[in-house]
């Protein structure tokens, strides 16, 4: 595993830890914004937004059972709001990663309902 990412260590904000994990993300080192992400939801647990970005770094890492964990809280956490929808987009999308393709449907329609 890699290490943290030194500007994603203690002591940082929690704005900048989200602005840095993000910046990874959006530079393609998947990597580094995993450590990062992973750091900032285990000290923001209920911000379902993280869990939903953590899901698509697994996702994009090949990685789809983490993408299917982690997809699965930002939907609970997420409830009947956008983000929610946004947590079940990315559950589906995870279970087409694992061919699991009825699951898949079923959490494509709760998405857009």
């Amino acid at each position: 595993d890699i290490p943290l990412p030194e500007d994603c260590a203690p002591p940082i904000s929690g704005e900048q830890l989200w602005n840095n994990s993000y910046e990874y993300g959006k530079s393609g080192l998947f990597d580094e914004a995993r450590v990062c992400f992973e750091r900032y939801v285990s000290e923001n647990p209920v911000i379902e937004k993280g869990w939903c970005l953590l899901s698509e770094i697994h996702a994009r890492i090949g990685n789809p059972d983490g993408a299917l964990s982690h997809s699965r809280v930002a939907a609970r956490l997420g409830g009947e709001t956008a983000t929610g929808s946004e947590g079940l987009f990315l559950l589906a999308n995870a279970y087409m990663g694992l061919h699991e393709y009825g699951k898949a449907r079923q959490h494509y329609y709760k998405a857009i309902r």
